[in-house]
């Protein structure tokens, strides 16, 4: 087993979020902010896991690069993931359990938090499976928001030049009318 963690008697969740779109837009500082998850079932904790903002539950780490040779590199620098241990007496198979990310100061993850926001207002959900099996949640971007692929980008100006002196010498094309270019 290839684990990014040490297995342990409790049910191990690995998290992953992608804060490309933070920290493109500047609203996701590295040097002085975490990005933390936090969930369960109000008020109370499963072990790693609560959604009480005084008590500072998992921050999660940047991810380091592959050292595959000839794979395919990601942007690790854009990843940032950690295990919750969640105690498997807590827990019953297939039970949901909800969980946001939340950015909060370095310095004091219980100050200025900031959640994230999905669309409708809704949490994420992890199911517990069955054996109640440790698992690697696949990554999500923050707030569901992919990076804004363009931003950033300088315009570019296209000019297409075509020779019409065929088309108008065989009246197939009159000045003024309308010429359309495909590409792609």
């Amino acid at each position: 087993d290839d684990l990014p963690y040490v297995a342990t008697d409790s049910m191990d969740v690995w998290f992953r979020v992608n804060a490309n779109r933070l920290i493109q837009y500047n609203t996701f500082n590295p040097a002085t902010q975490v990005l933390m998850v936090k969930g369960g079932t109000w008020p109370d904790s499963w072990g790693d896991l609560t959604w009480n903002t005084a008590t500072p539950t998992k921050v999660l780490a940047p991810e380091t690069p592959s050292q595959n040779t000839g794979q395919f590199v990601y942007p690790a620098e854009y990843f940032w993931s950690g295990r919750v241990r969640i105690p498997v007496d807590s827990v019953t198979v297939g039970q949901n359990i909800e969980y946001k990310f939340i950015i909060a100061d370095a310095a004091d993850p219980t100050a200025n938090v900031t959640w994230e926001d999905l669309p409708g207002g809704v949490n994420r959900i992890l199911t517990v499976l069955p054996d109640k099996a440790d698992q690697t949640l696949y990554w999500h971007f923050w707030n569901n928001s992919p990076p804004d692929i363009a931003a950033g980008q300088d315009t570019v100006t296209v000019k297409f030049v075509a020779d019409l002196t065929r088309a108008i010498s065989e009246n197939g094309y009159t000045p003024g009318d309308t010429v359309l270019a495909n590409f792609g």
